[in-house]
């Protein structure tokens, strides 16, 4: 049962840059052979679990059919954490959430990064009314985002936050 979740100890001359998002330590890193790609390091907070919290629900996330980026437990510099393979493809860049909002949110602060009160799903879904104008494809980013949410709020209880 060990090997079934090994653990990735990534090396300091695969680090790419710092990623300033959210509230934790993080980093984008290219590992070289079976564990290609980007991904993002996150270091947890002190004794939370943060970083088996963010594996379990990815696992779980598979299981149950909702679509989420591959995690795996990480170790770098003698820390251990986790590691979040990018969801974005080749030629493709990522818009978070906070640079949508600002855009079509009058009075939303996106460099605000602590108790954000924007962050609401009435917001959240006036936006996404805003940018898709088919009902099917609004009906798609609305199931996703309670899908999400439902998975978040797992993966929050046990100790985990971006």
């Amino acid at each position: 049962m060990r090997d079934q979740f090994p653990i990735i100890h990534v090396e300091s001359d695969w680090v790419l840059e710092p990623e300033a998002m959210g509230s934790k330590q993080k980093f984008w890193y290219r590992a070289p052979g079976e564990h290609q790609g980007r991904w993002l390091f996150k270091c947890p907070q002190d004794n939370t679990g943060q970083h088996w919290a963010e594996k379990i629900a990815a696992e779980i996330s598979g299981i149950v059919g909702i679509g989420s980026a591959p995690v795996d437990l990480a170790k770098f510099a003698g820390r251990q954490g986790s590691a979040s393979k990018s969801f974005v493809h080749s030629g493709l860049e990522l818009v978070h959430g906070n640079q949508i909002l600002s855009t079509l949110l009058p009075g939303y602060d996106p460099i605000k990064r602590f108790r954000q009160a924007d962050h609401t799903l009435a917001n959240v879904l006036t936006v996404v009314e805003r940018i898709f104008t088919e009902d099917a494809t609004k009906m798609d980013a609305k199931s996703r985002i309670a899908e999400y949410l439902v998975l978040d709020a797992s993966d929050r209880k046990h100790g985990s936050t971006s």
